[in-house]
């Protein structure tokens, strides 16, 4: 019997560490997918040109307004250039600031990186730099959990910058035909080839193709379905406890509440390990733990305790009085 209570501390406790690594992840998960809507929208397009005629200036007089133009470049694939007109949300950032659209109207040299990108300080700046040339970094990135923005580069395009080996360029607006509009001027990109779009965002801050939740679903569910079959099975032990004592006299509300205190007791221990547990984790992993989740778990508490009352109701319609010693 206290093997078995034991088990059960653990599996509540798995169940809520489970449940809240599940939710934080997916809270991450959608944080990033808001801003992936905004780096890169549906109707972008992803392209290659066989010729480089022109010059920052010719960019931002072509582009569409409240668009984006993305470089990457062939030697580095977490560097990216970056040259945007009108409204631009950027990414999340620790410290500093992010570009502007005149920024890129004096040619300049900007870089906003990630948080685990090598940069070092110099006349009071703080320098990137790539292939021998030095960017001054503006603004810092930064999330409350790990992400490919850490180790990402954007740099601000400049007429040097262009004429850099190019895998391929994306084109980041809303308007479809604009877009193409965009990729019409074979005056200055010669012929161009449309790829197919990446399953990844332009800066792979999200794989698309995991299945993660719905592992976690999985386990979740397992562990919901064994925490549910372990109370039946202690409920079921204590049957004999039960009769005895109502041949003893307890009334209906006595053995109902007897029940409640040894499950309250258990459930309240596997909701607190458990809870505990996913602090701890969360705290190391994203810097904080969302208050939301304590009130979800224990929550989940009073939902087993009603469940465990059904239970111990059922049970006392199915008992007989006992004497002492004697069999049902």
């Amino acid at each position: 019997m206290k093997i078995m209570k034991i088990f059960l501390i653990c599996i509540v406790a798995f169940l809520v560490l489970g449940f809240n690594i599940t939710y934080t992840h997916q809270e991450n998960i959608e944080e990033l997918d808001r801003l992936n809507q905004t780096l890169f929208y549906e109707n972008s397009l992803t392209f290659t040109i066989s010729e480089k005629n022109f010059t920052i200036q010719d960019l931002q007089r072509i582009l569409p307004a409240n668009s984006a133009l993305y470089a990457r470049f062939e030697l580095i694939p977490d560097i990216r250039g970056i040259l945007f007109t009108g409204e631009y949300i950027g990414p999340n950032l620790v410290s500093g600031r992010f570009f502007s659209e005149e920024d890129f109207g004096i040619n300049s040299r900007l870089a906003v990186v990630g948080n685990r990108v090598d940069t070092y300080r110099r006349g009071g700046q703080t320098i990137f730099e790539w292939e021998g040339v030095e960017y001054e970094v503006i603004g810092v990135i930064g999330y409350r959990f790990p992400t490919r923005f850490d180790f990402t580069v954007m740099l601000s395009l400049n007429d040097d910058l262009v004429q850099q080996p190019v895998v391929r360029y994306v084109i980041n607006g809303q308007d479809l035909q604009k877009n193409f509009d965009f990729l019409g001027h074979e005056e200055h990109f010669g012929d161009v080839s449309v790829r197919r779009q990446d399953t990844l965002s332009v800066l792979n801050i999200i794989d698309r193709d995991n299945n993660q939740e719905m592992i976690f679903g999985l386990f979740i569910t397992l562990l919901f379905v064994n925490s549910f079959l372990m109370i039946i099975f202690l409920m079921d032990n204590m049957t004999y406890e039960m009769k005895v004592k109502k041949a003893n006299g307890y009334s209906k509300c006595g053995l109902i509440w007897d029940v409640h205190k040894v499950f309250f007791v258990l459930l309240f221990g596997g909701i607190a390990v458990g809870l505990f547990l996913s602090a701890a984790f969360a705290v190391y992993r994203y810097g904080d733990f969302p208050l939301i989740l304590a009130i979800i778990n224990f929550s989940l508490l009073f939902f087993l305790i009603g469940y465990v009352h059904i239970l111990a109701l059922l049970q006392l319609r199915h008992l007989s009085v006992l004497r002492l010693g004697g069999n049902s």
